[in-house]
């Protein structure tokens, strides 16, 4: 199996807002903010 990656990413003030905004958790994998994002957009429509 192969090992996971980890990302670290730095984000500026203009991200942590977004972040906030969106309730994404500094903590929280990319992978999961993107998939908590498309489902928000999927039931927006």
């Amino acid at each position: 199996m192969k090992e996971r990656e980890y990302i670290h990413i730095v984000v500026d003030g203009e991200v942590r807002k977004f972040l906030e905004k969106y309730k994404l958790h500094p903590r929280e994998s990319f992978n999961d903010a993107l998939r908590r994002l498309l489902k928000l957009s999927q039931t927006k429509k």
